[in-house]
């Protein structure tokens, strides 16, 4: 009987659930053509914030995902043919017989495709949510070429080359420009400024720079572009990495790639640029070389030579550099001499200004005699006139750094060369090394890099450095040689401090070197053959800073190392690794690094390392292991830099296999953290102090650790829960110097709510915020009026706030913003102005606007006498002069009426 009952129940079930369903299709089709009208709205709304975002990221040069391109064919297309269906459905009525009777079948069919329309439009919306406004990787290195060069000037010898150039390339029928000159005449310089005037003029969407040096690195010069694109490149190998390049720059319609100081013909296929009509058309290249030859060797279709400087420009310059002292009638005779005798070099003629300047006008007759007998001894004048040894020792070391060198490159040798007596902690050794550095550019002996801690020298500067190295300090050194080198003899290098060998590729090493003095060891290599023999180290016992670069070493020299108990620095960087575990007999090392080495698990031996400051692991993108209290064990370490790199946190909460965040509890001296925490809920509340002074911390799924500014105080949150539940970050929200927020919870007043101390975020230089469905202002009335409210930022950037009213909802007694220089914002749509007037005639230094999408807004700057610009409905930049302000305004689908500037 319950059989019976349970199949007579499934009969029903079956036969009338379809029927209720098919008939509902007829009695229901008015409420299903609403419910259909509706999600056409949502489907609108979402399509607009789709393209909004999309908009943004094109415009920054991005790449949109593939995904969201799907998703708005898909939904463009449904839209319409929903949109058509509506219509017809209210033409005709669905009625009949005069219009007596209801036309039942049309009205059923219609109904059904109504409703099969809504489901797809409820998938749809489903998978716009899971979007979050995440379209791409947003990211604009390309802002490089809009700041102008302060080492440019615009002597009349340059302006006809650099309009010449940009003439040419503008001329579609060529790929490939040269330019020569003798080094030290101003190529790099002339050649980046064409750069940033070719950018200016948008002559290409993007602009690359790569310098070369006088042996190509193949991965190197690769690093350089994708840094420019923005691109992240994982690969080892460099055919992998030239593949991925390649197939980024394709993406660019018009894009300049510049390589600069080449010395030997390069192989663009090896580096992943491409040419030509069947690979990129819109691909122009840029080479600069102080040999000629070498540029038909790379198919140059047309070459400019630059030449020394004129004479009156010369003398400019030299007066620029000097001062007006050279007007003085007992000196100035001497220095035109010394100025002619630079033969219109610029490298020279600013040296020996810089050189003269820091000595009595008494001096100068006896000093430019050497001068005029070589202008190069300008360089060791300078060298001289150092204001201490410790600057001395300082500019002979930055001989042995790569083209563009950090502040840590030069810490690595600073105890071993005396660069740091007094100094107790690693911060004070920064900011010690950040002031010579400093002062040396001053000198015009360093010039800067391309990011804010990174600093160059000039291969003339440093071949007079490495002269004074070899000559003064016993130092060897064999720079980017091309050919067969050997090393010094026997007893010169038994007398040796420091032997540098950097990216030979003949170089072969013997068995064993006897080295008793030698302090600093360094081998940069790119020859995957090379191989150090086991007792290659053995008699180095002296040996306090061992750097090596690119090398294969699937297993330490055991005999040798665990003979080097004084070490105290040890970078294996770019190396391929495997056990490492010997590391653990260094018990005097400071300094560890395996910056971008190929290393899978760190070896637990390393928390043995108790005298260990500074652990460097950025960039080991296959780390995956790092056991349990390995870190909390290094008790003495200040900075601990693991970017890029490991992110498996164990539970803070529960025991694991790996390290968890607690361990950073245990490290008391840590001020410089680099780090990634994936899930903000699994952070422990209080791992981050007081003490942190640098930091790049990322927070969250979906960033990426591009770092434009170059700031020390990087901070990068996705927050799923209230901010104000962790003091941790609260600690480094009053210190940040870069802050990048998404997803905002519980914010609707940005400096009211989120900065608990009440200072105003006094340390903030550039703040991004995206996708906060709650924040209506960033400044409010509720603050105190006599707060300093964000006083040294410079750039604001506002995308997808939603319920965003106002940037300042208040009258402040002092300035707010008084150094931004850079407004943009996207995807605002309740706001309607950006700026009071009270608060835009305080902003001295506000250089650009830059509003996308922002429905309703109709004043760019409130109050006062106004200037209209008509709305557009298409994608047409409008911009006009404010002071020194440039304005611009894309997708205003809805400014229907007129956006105003006042």
């Amino acid at each position: 009987m319950e059989i019976v009952t349970g199949i007579g129940g499934k009969v029903v079930e079956w036969c009338i659930e379809p029927t209720i369903r098919q008939t509902s299709y007829i009695f229901c089709y008015k409420s299903k053509a609403e419910n259909l009208k509706q999600k056409l709205l949502d489907l609108k709304a979402a399509r607009e914030r789709v393209q909004s975002s999309v908009t943004v990221a094109t415009r920054n040069g991005e790449e949109i995902l593939q995904h969201v391109k799907d998703w708005q064919g898909r939904a463009s297309k449904l839209a319409q043919e929903a949109e058509e269906g509506v219509v017809e459905e209210d033409k005709q009525k669905a009625k009949c017989f005069f219009g007596l009777f209801p036309n039942l079948k049309h009205r059923y069919e219609l109904s059904k495709k109504t409703d099969k329309k809504t489901e797809t439009i409820a998938t749809l919306l489903e998978e716009e949510s899971s979007f979050k406004a995440k379209v791409s990787q947003p990211f604009d290195p390309q802002e490089i070429w809009a700041t102008s060069s302060k080492s440019y000037m615009p002597f009349e010898s340059r302006k006809s080359i650099m309009k010449e150039i940009l003439g040419v390339l503008k001329d579609a029928t060529l790929e490939r420009i040269g330019v020569y000159g003798m080094s030290g005449v101003g190529k790099t310089t002339l050649i980046k400024q064409i750069a940033k005037e070719a950018k200016a003029d948008k002559l290409f969407d993007v602009v690359v720079f790569a310098a070369v040096t006088q042996t190509p690195d193949v991965k190197n010069i690769q690093g350089q572009i994708a840094d420019l694109l923005g691109l992240k490149l994982d690969e080892e190998s460099e055919a992998g990495r030239a593949s991925r390049l390649r197939i980024r720059l394709r993406l660019e319609k018009k894009v300049l790639v510049i390589l600069d100081d080449i010395w030997t013909s390069l192989n663009l296929e090896d580096v992943g640029i491409a040419f030509g009509d069947h690979e990129h058309r819109g691909c122009k290249l840029l080479l600069s070389s102080s040999d000629p030859n070498v540029l038909p060797e790379m198919d140059a279709e047309r070459s400019f030579g630059v030449d020394v400087l004129k004479e009156v420009e010369a003398w400019n310059l030299f007066k620029k550099m000097a001062g007006d002292v050279v007007e003085d009638p007992n000196v100035k005779s001497a220095a035109m001499d010394v100025c002619r005798k630079c033969s219109g070099l610029p490298i020279y003629i600013v040296a020996a200004a810089k050189a003269l300047k820091k000595l009595p006008p008494s001096e100068w007759e006896t000093a430019s005699p050497r001068m005029l007998a070589d202008p190069r001894s300008a360089i060791e004048l300078s060298f001289n006139h150092l204001a201490n040894e410790e600057m001395k020792s300082a500019f002979v070391l930055c001989s042995l750094m790569p083209y563009n060198a950090t502040i840590f490159d030069l810490l690595k040798y600073g105890t071993a060369f005396s660069l740091l007596g007094g100094i107790t902690t690693m911060e004070e050794a920064h900011q010690r090394l950040q002031r010579l550095v400093k002062n040396l550019k001053s000198s015009c002996l360093l010039f800067d890099g391309h990011m804010a801690e990174e600093f160059t020298m000039h291969d003339v500067i440093r071949d007079v450095a490495a002269s004074i190295a070899s000559r003064d300090r016993k130092m060897f050194l064999m720079r980017n040689a091309i050919g067969p080198r050997v090393l010094p003899d026997a007893g010169m290098l038994r007398n040796c401090t420091t032997i540098s060998l950097l990216y030979n590729d003949s170089l072969r090493l013997p068995h064993q070197l006897e080295c008793p003095q030698l302090k600093a060891f360094q081998l940069y290599n790119k020859n995957p053959c090379l191989r150090v023999s086991n007792q290659f180290f053995s008699r180095m016992k002296a040996l306090e800073v061992l750097d090596l670069k690119g090398m294969q070493l699937l297993s330490l020299p055991s005999s040798s190392f665990g003979l080097l108990g004084g070490l105290k620095t040890l970078c294996l960087e770019s190396c391929l690794l495997d056990d490492i575990a010997m590391v653990e007999k260094m018990k005097k090392l400071e300094i560890l690094s395996f910056y971008s080495s190929t290393i899978e698990e760190l070896p637990k031996e390393i928390g043995q390392l108790t005298q260990l400051r500074s652990l460097n692991l950025d960039d080991c993108s296959k780390l995956r292991e790092v056991p349990p209290n390995v870190i909390s064990r290094l008790s003495q370490l200040e900075e601990l830099h693991i970017g890029n790199s490991f992110d498996q946190w164990e539970d803070y909460q529960t025991a694991g296999h790996r390290a968890s965040l607690a361990e950073l509890n245990h490290l008391p001296h840590l001020t410089s953290l680099n780090l990634h925490i994936p899930d903000y809920s699994k952070m422990p509340k209080d791992i981050f102090s007081e003490r942190l002074q640098r930091f790049r911390i990322l927070v969250g799924s979906g960033w990426d650790w591009s770092d434009k500014y170059g700031a020390s105080r990087m901070l990068k949150l996705k927050l799923n829960e209230s901010i104000h539940v962790n003091h941790g970050v609260q600690i480094l929200l009053r210190k940040t110097e870069d802050l990048h927020l998404d997803e905002l919870k519980d914010v609707k007043d940005f400096l009211f709510d989120l900065e608990e101390s009440k200072t105003g975020f006094p340390q903030l230089k550039y703040l991004h915020i995206q996708n906060g469905l709650e924040l209506k202002h960033i400044i409010n009335s509720v603050e105190a009026p006599t707060l300093d409210a964000f006083p040294v930022m410079e750039s604001l950037y506002l995308q997808n706030l939603i319920n965003l009213e106002k940037i300042c909802n208040a009258q402040l007694a002092k300035q707010p913003f008084a150094k931004l220089r850079v407004v943009k914002v996207g995807s605002c749509c309740r706001l309607k102005s950006l700026l009071s007037f009270s608060i835009a005639r305080g902003l001295l230094q506000l250089q650009e606007i830059e509003v996308v999408d922002c429905r309703n807004l109709v004043e760019i700057i409130a109050e006062r006498k106004r200037i209209e610009v008509a709305g557009k409905a298409t994608l047409m930049p409008l911009s006009m002069p404010l002071g020194e302000w440039s304005l611009q305004a894309q997708g205003h689908d809805q400014l229907e009426n007129r956006a105003a500037f006042y």
